[in-house]
């Protein structure tokens, strides 16, 4: 919610956006506190393997940071898909919040833009790395910020933002 409520702050209408979400109730707060906001309730990945064709100017989100290890089998499939109509490597797909800025990306308007809060890893790591070298390239701009203090300090996880624009 705290996405949504800083572009109503910004000057986003509600009808204007799309809020996805696996939490139902979540998803209800939010469509009660924003009428006219448009909602699904579903794996995002999965909402943009279901609409190859929907584009969208921005993309925002604070994905899961779940291993491989603990993906359930249709997540796992889920990713499959993904790899396969992304022509992007399985083996890559390491944690969950890659499959969603590659998922993210393959829906995104020519001209638009993504901002996602994304573990660390992204800079350090293999499938961080090859998620820059298979990514990054389809943008004119990124931006990486990098807090002074980790993220997430209760489960001692640090954090980037990533801010990626495209220009048509």
């Amino acid at each position: 919610g705290a996405f949504l409520t800083a572009l109503a702050d910004h000057g986003a209408q509600p009808e204007q956006i799309v809020a996805v979400d696996i939490d139902a109730r979540r998803l209800e707060n939010l469509a009660g506190a924003h009428p006219g906001l448009k909602t699904h309730c579903g794996d995002f990945v999965q909402y943009a393997l279901d609409r190859p064709d929907v584009r969208f100017d921005l993309i925002v989100g604070n994905p899961p940071y779940i291993r491989r290890k603990n993906f359930d089998v249709g997540f796992s499939e889920t990713l499959d898909s993904l790899g396969d109509r992304q022509a992007y490597p399985r083996p890559q797909l390491k944690n969950a919040w890659a499959a969603f800025v590659i998922a993210a990306e393959s829906i995104l308007a020519a001209d638009g833009a993504l901002a996602f809060v994304v573990p660390y890893e992204l800079m350090n790591v293999d499938y961080g790395l090859a998620l820059q070298r298979a990514v990054f390239p389809k943008f004119e701009r990124i931006d990486i910020l990098v807090p002074e203090e980790k993220a997430f300090k209760h489960i001692d996880q640090d954090a980037v933002v990533v801010i990626a624009r495209r220009q048509a």
